[in-house]
């Protein structure tokens, strides 16, 4: 760094052991049990006095986009729903089906089974998180909602004892799943992948505690095992 880059560079330090600060992120409950847990240890063991806050994604959140974005530290959303905003790559997850216990014989749905139940989404069907209905429609298949939710871990909970199919991200639903009242099962073609990412506003790019925090971040996501994951690289 020059000595005017030094002059004009104002911002304090930010030291993880000695740092006193709030960060609030954003994120849907399927993330908040992996990421999220993950993150609190991290910063727990590298950042004692940092508080983390997690506030709920909703649709009225996400349409908006970048400019709330300003009021919060780092929302976690998957890739190809935001533009214009600056980005790292997490965590890869991909979606499944849950359904009741016992009421699938072979743990994969047929296509006719697709169509004749009534199904639980998450979010608005046209919604552009939800890339997964578009391939059951790709598929033929008109999925009937006759649930929706903003609450990926209601699913489960709404799926028990019915014969409806619930729509989550794998890894989420594997820890639903622990219970004997529900079942992961698989469509009888792929229905995608996702590619969970962590997007902040640019007022915050150059921020000291913004960094780290965002570095944490990827850490944590390392250490979730998702070997399939290219590195992360920050990008806009």
């Amino acid at each position: 760094m020059s000595w005017t880059d030094r002059v004009f560079d104002t911002r304090p330090r930010f030291i993880p052991a000695e740092a006193q600060r709030q960060f609030t992120l954003v994120m849907s409950d399927a993330q908040l049990p992996i990421l999220g847990r993950a993150l609190a240890e991290l910063v727990e063991t590298e950042a004692p006095g940092v508080r983390l806050r997690f506030e709920h994604s909703t649709a009225r959140m996400i349409v908006p986009g970048l400019e709330w974005l300003r009021d919060v530290d780092a929302l976690v959303l998957p890739q190809g729903i935001l533009a214009d905003a600056p980005s790292l790559d997490l965590y890869r997850d991909r979606w499944v089906c849950v359904v009741a216990a016992g009421t699938v014989d072979s743990g994969l749905l047929s296509l006719a089974e697709m169509g004749e139940r009534p199904w639980v989404t998450p979010y608005h069907p046209r919604m552009p998180v939800l890339s997964a209905l578009h391939r059951v429609r790709q598929a033929g298949v008109e999925p009937r909602a006759a649930v929706s939710t903003e609450d990926f871990l209601a699913v489960p909970h709404l799926v028990a004892g019915s014969e409806r199919i619930g729509l989550m991200p794998e890894r989420v639903a594997r820890l639903a799943a622990d219970t004997p009242a529900v079942a992961v099962v698989e469509a009888p073609f792929e229905l995608g992948l996702l590619v969970e990412a962590l997007w902040w506003h640019p007022v915050h790019e150059r921020d000291p505690g913004h960094k780290w925090l965002r570095q944490a971040a990827v850490r944590a996501a390392q250490s979730l095992g998702d070997a399939g994951l290219p590195p992360a690289s920050e990008s806009k």
